[in-house]
């Protein structure tokens, strides 16, 4: 119709047209004809419903507008009116409407204007995202929607639903914040009675609830078998009810097998209930008796002690007391078990002259009564008796109420403090007469102590001395008679600091006098230092005089060696051409000799090694002496090297009748040492012992590790070395006085002092004359090497 009415102008336009295009041009004016009558009533005819339809749809129109309006209204009313927050949107306009609960919860006033992307931010974010993804779903495809959502405020909760109807979208939002709490509160609440309940079931005491007629209504497990073994809780219960306060009894029942003792209580409630509860007391029990046996222990304790103790209660009467206390006091044991009262005690001793003598006796008893009901603090008093025996009393208050005396004779201890202090002043007079200066300083650094010879040294006036002097003062004193220094003030503070440092020094002062003082700062037990300063100007003269002439003669000494050296390297190369020639004539290169030119070669042969070994030992002497020897260390087998010396020198021991043993200990291993001079060493001193041991007899050569050195033992039967000798064995060119000592010039068993000590060993040196010698290289070995293969269970003798 719309479409109609909008052609209708146009087609009334066209028929307007047409009538005026055709109308008769020869017809006269005022004359119709009867075709235009028609044309004319046909063209009336369709105004009239042109019109028509138009009234029709104006007034169709309006209707729709007033319907239209009034369903807006109603819908504005119906959802203002709402007890719920609500939000309608309608399809057609995009018109929204919103309830005055919900304004009030986007917190707006009411009938206040409100968005639909104004209800998302009563969300939280995850909420409202799902919300618009819901609402959009709604819009799009008509698709409802119900669930929950967590509000952006804490502890909030909405329901929201969403439908579609007669072209509106309806959004419903539902405050479930007080359901939810009610909710979680209840679901706490089964929780917390779920809880007690788990609590009560697995608490390990028994526990239960009766009601009033005695039927057991609550019982946890722990209470099962107690209460099935225990048919007296019926009276204990009833006896509670019957009271109105708990009862408790303690009974002893066997659980599972074993005698525990249980404490039954049953206490009373509301409605004539009870509810009982019973605890296992059999280590209370066994604690009990235990303090009873310590509390016996300690009185047995205090028994045996030579201090008397006497305990007197809250009563004033005795409760106990020791054997010694009995001896003290010369009383009856049985008289004192009666509990007599510490008046009746003060007044037995009274009669025996056993109390201090005092003018008024009751205003000391008095006294002491007092003091038996007020003692707080320990007490400590002395009390001298008539027949000189002082005694120590001791009053301190008992934990269970009363007090506890103790007394111990001091006597010997008072007459031991006369005599300490007598020695003190012996001690101090022997101090003024030392010829050491004394000075004594305590912790504060003042002068405590010192003596005369302290102010004579340092030329101080004795009445400076007299009061209590601060050492820095003391210091400004000694200040003359001190070298100059750039600092003053600086050393004096070291000085300072030197004196208390807790660890003891010494050293040497230089005056400008020339004096020399020796000192020493000695840190004493009460946190006092000592000073002590000698004198030894006299003493250092004659040491410089005695270095000088030392110094002195080491030179000459190295002269010595340097000479000796230098002939003996100058000897070489003649001697070298005698070796030559006589190996020649004795191997019989140049033709057969006869038996005596044989024999002359051989013995200058002989000769002549004897004559290199010799120069080859001073050479090494007077490298050692020099300082130029140096070691060529390697991980020599130990064992192997024994038995290499053993081999050196067995063909000599066997022509001269001697045995030659071989003892090793177990795990020899290895040690970092020079082979070669250490080789040398033992050589020389296997050697000197099978020279010095007659045919028949013995060497050994041991070996062992022994607290983390190597020991190289050589020992043999021989002559032995008289006691005046054996300090001089070792020296250079020193030579035993049996018979056969002046084959050698005495240079071995220097050597082999010198190889020794250049391993940071030392030689040690064992003989009596007719029993034989042994000598024992110590050598450190810190760092041992695993032993070879088979070399761990090795401990053997051989010969």
């Amino acid at each position: 119709m719309a479409v109609q009415g909008h052609r209708a102008p146009s087609l009334a336009l066209a028929l307007a047209g047409s009538l005026t295009g055709t109308w008769p041009a020869h017809a006269a004016a005022g004359e119709v004809a009867p075709t235009g009558v028609l044309v004319l009533a046909a063209v009336a005819i369709l105004a009239a419903a042109l019109l028509a339809w138009q009234w029709r749809s104006r007034l169709a129109a309006d209707q729709a507008a007033r319907a239209s309006a009034a369903r807006e209204a109603q819908l504005a009313a119906v959802v203002a009116a709402a007890p719920t927050a609500l939000l309608a949107i309608e399809r057609e306009t995009g018109m929204v409407r919103a309830s005055d609960r919900l304004a009030s919860l986007l917190g707006r006033a009411p009938g206040s204007g409100v968005a639909a992307a104004d209800v998302l931010d009563l969300f939280d974010q995850s909420g409202a995202a799902r919300l618009r993804q819901a609402i959009d779903r709604l819009r799009a495809d008509g698709q409802p929607f119900r669930f929950a959502l967590d509000g952006a405020a804490p502890s909030r909760r909405y329901l929201v639903e969403g439908a579609h109807a007669a072209g509106v979208d309806v959004l419903a939002i539902g405050d479930t914040s007080t359901e939810a709490q009610s909710e979680a509160a209840q679901r706490a609440a089964e929780a917390a009675r779920d809880r007690f309940d788990q609590v009560i079931r697995s608490v390990p005491i028994a526990l239960w609830a009766r009601r009033a007629d005695q039927t057991i209504d609550v019982v946890n497990p722990a209470a099962g078998e107690l209460l099935d073994s225990h048919s007296e809780g019926v009276a204990l219960a009833e006896r509670a009810q019957r009271l109105g306060r708990a009862q408790s009894e303690s009974r002893a029942v066997v659980i599972a097998g074993q005698r525990r003792l249980v404490e039954f209580t049953e206490i009373p409630a509301s409605g004539g209930d009870t509810v009982g509860f019973a605890s296992d007391v059999t280590q209370l029990e066994q604690t009990q008796a235990e303090l009873a046996r310590h509390v016996a222990a300690h009185a047995e304790v205090l028994e045996s002690l030579d201090t008397a103790i006497a305990i007197l209660g809250p009563d004033q009467r005795l409760k106990f007391f020791n054997a010694a206390c009995a001896r003290l006091w010369h009383l009856e044991p049985r008289w004192l078990a009666a509990e007599p009262t510490l008046s009746e005690i003060l007044d037995l001793l009274r009669e025996r002259r056993q109390l201090p003598e005092v003018a008024d006796f009751r205003a000391y008893r008095r006294e002491r009564l007092r003091q038996l009901a007020s003692v707080i603090e320990p007490q400590v008093e002395l009390e001298h008796l008539p027949d000189g025996t002082t005694l120590r009393r001791t009053t301190v208050a008992h934990p269970f109420g009363g007090v506890l005396f103790t007394y111990e004779d001091v006597t010997d201890r008072l007459a031991l403090e006369a005599s300490y202090n007598t020695l003190i002043e012996v001690q101090c007079e022997t101090l003024d007469n030392l010829q050491e200066a004394v000075a004594v300083f305590g912790g504060d650094g003042r002068l405590k102590l010192s003596n005369p010879a302290f102010a004579t040294l340092w030329r101080i006036d004795g009445a400076e001395l007299v009061r209590e002097r601060h050492i820095s003062e003391l210091i400004e004193l000694m200040r003359p008679l001190l070298l100059p220094v750039g600092d003053w003030v600086d050393f004096k503070a070291r000085m300072i600091a030197d004196v208390f440092e807790r660890t003891p020094k010494s050293g040497r002062v230089v005056r400008q006098d020339g004096a020399v003082l020796d000192f020493a700062n000695v840190p004493l037990p009460d946190g006092a230092t000592q000073i002590i300063y000698v004198d030894v100007s006299d003493r250092v003269r004659v040491e410089q005089a005695l270095r000088e002439r030392n110094m002195a003669l080491e030179a000459a000494d190295h002269l010595k060696s340097e000479f000796v050296a230098n002939v003996s390297y100058e000897l070489r190369t003649p001697l070298n051409a005698i070796i030559g020639f006589s190996e020649i004539l004795a191997n019989g290169y140049f033709g057969t000799l006869n038996p005596r030119q044989l024999e002359y070669a051989r013995a200058i042969l002989e000769s002549s090694n004897r004559l290199v070994a010799l120069i080859n030992n001073i050479l090494d002497l007077a490298t050692i002496e020099a300082g130029y020897m140096r070691l060529e260390r390697s991980n020599v087998d130990v064992a192997a090297l024994v038995e290499g010396v053993a081999a050196l020198t067995r063909e000599r021991a066997r022509t001269i009748g001697v045995q030659l043993n071989v003892v090793c200990g177990p795990a020899l291993g290895r040690v970092s040492l020079d082979e070669r001079r250490i080789k040398q060493a033992l050589f020389n001193l296997v050697a000197n012992a099978i020279k010095y041991t007659t045919a028949g007899g013995s060497v050994t050569i041991a070996a062992k590790h022994v607290n983390g050195e190597l020991e190289l033992a050589v020992s043999d039967t021989g002559v032995g070395i008289p006691l005046e000798e054996q300090a001089q064995v070792f020296e250079k060119f020193q030579r035993g006085s049996q018979p056969g000592s002046a084959t050698g010039l005495g240079l071995g068993l220097s050597l082999v002092k010198s190889y020794i000590e250049l391993h940071d060993g030392r030689v040690a040196l064992t003989s009596a004359p007719g029993v034989g010698t042994t000598v024992t290289c110590h050598l450190p070995a810190p760092a041992i090497a695993a032993p070879s293969e088979g070399e761990a269970a090795k401990g053997h003798a051989a010969s």
